[in-house]
């Protein structure tokens, strides 16, 4: 069983404790680790297995552009 207990405390900073109970023999993780974010969730078959790299999620592409009142708006596609 894991856990993973955090916050997001700054744009694209992730803080938190992973904590993990010994799994011996489980099989390796063999999807995807580089992660593009969608609008909807979207889960990685983890679940009982050693996982042997890093998991990579994209940074969310994010424009900014102002108005003529210097209204800032975060557009994110």
């Amino acid at each position: 069983m894991a856990r993973l207990n955090g916050f997001i405390s700054k744009p694209k900073s992730l803080k938190g404790i992973l904590s993990i109970k010994n799994v011996e023999g489980a099989p390796s993780y063999s999807g995807e680790t580089i992660i593009i974010p969608t609008t909807s969730d979207q889960t990685l078959a983890t679940k009982n297995t050693i996982v042997r790299d890093d998991i990579l999620v994209k940074e969310i592409p994010t424009f900014e552009t102002s108005n003529e009142y210097g209204v800032t708006f975060i557009i994110a596609s």
